[in-house]
């Protein structure tokens, strides 16, 4: 069975959906449905499933029973129309497809629901490494593509902290890369921005970690490492740059792996298989 949690549907982009579902083939409905986060059968991830439950509400009570008899609750057509009152499978059929053809329709608009799908499509043959570089080289442009603003880092750690508390996981990862990317934008200012050493740490600590590390407490422990990175980091400034051992670009560094982190979290490609490999 599938649990899914209530938010507030938000429609933010006008991708269509079924543009990257026509190189995934993949129905989403069955996807999302069925609980599966590429990877890891039974489970999707607080946004997505926050995402389809969204969707769901937006529904007729009748299309909602029926989206749930089939993926929830597994019934057969049959089923549904003895059900239903219906006469024939071929009714229970086209009121399947009725619901499902609005229910997609919401869901791709949603940005949860893209990012996961665009993910999809990249994901065939990913590594843990492959998925790393890829959100490095995103960190790459974002770090190279604006002006250091020390004082935002306060922001992102009032932020992560009220997420926290409230265990709102929805917009952790988003705040979780900002943080890394203004981390990113100290090291280039700093001169020693290095994406090729990023990779070999993030790698390097994940082959000496392993996923239980992370996955014990997911997203919200992410955030929380963080946040204590970015507290480091402005004691840092005043302890000659050195505390116990650890300078302010070791600390900078590592609030970059955890924003790479939590995008892999968040898509999933943190639980694929570490292979290290040459991304060159």
């Amino acid at each position: 069975m599938v649990y899914l949690w209530m938010s507030k549907h938000t429609p933010t982009d006008p991708f269509i959906l079924s543009e990257i579902l026509d190189k995934v083939g993949t129905d989403p409905i069955e996807l999302l449905m069925s609980g599966i986060n590429e990877l890891e059968p039974g489970t999707l991830s607080d946004g997505v499933a926050t995402a389809v439950q969204s969707a769901k509400d937006c529904l007729s009570e009748r299309d909602r029973w029926v989206i749930d008899a089939v993926y929830i609750w597994g019934h057969s057509y049959s089923e549904i129309a003895d059900m239903m009152g219906y006469s024939s499978k071929a009714s229970a059929h086209g009121a399947v497809k009725s619901a499902q053809k609005k229910l997609k329709e919401i869901l791709e608009l949603d940005y949860r629901i893209i990012r996961m799908m665009e993910r999809k499509v990249h994901m065939s043959n990913e590594t843990w490494a492959d998925a790393a570089w890829r959100h490095l080289r995103a960190m790459d442009r974002c770090a190279n593509g604006g002006e250091f603003t020390p004082d935002i880092f306060d922001a992102h750690f009032r932020n992560m902290g009220a997420c926290v508390k409230c265990l709102d996981t929805d917009k952790l990862a988003d705040i979780c890369w900002s943080a890394g990317c203004e981390a990113g934008r100290a090291l280039v200012t700093m001169g020693v921005w290095d994406i090729e050493t990023l990779q070999d740490t993030l790698c390097s600590k994940q082959h000496d970690y392993g996923h239980d590390n992370i996955n014990a407490f997911g997203i919200i422990g992410v955030a929380v490492r963080l946040s204590d990175k970015i507290a480091r980091y402005k004691n840092l400034l005043g302890k000659q740059n050195r505390v116990a051992g650890e300078t302010i670009v070791d600390t900078l560094t590592d609030m970059v792996g955890y924003a790479v982190l939590a995008r892999m979290l968040e898509d999933g490609t943190f639980q694929l298989d570490l292979v290290m490999e040459d991304p060159f």
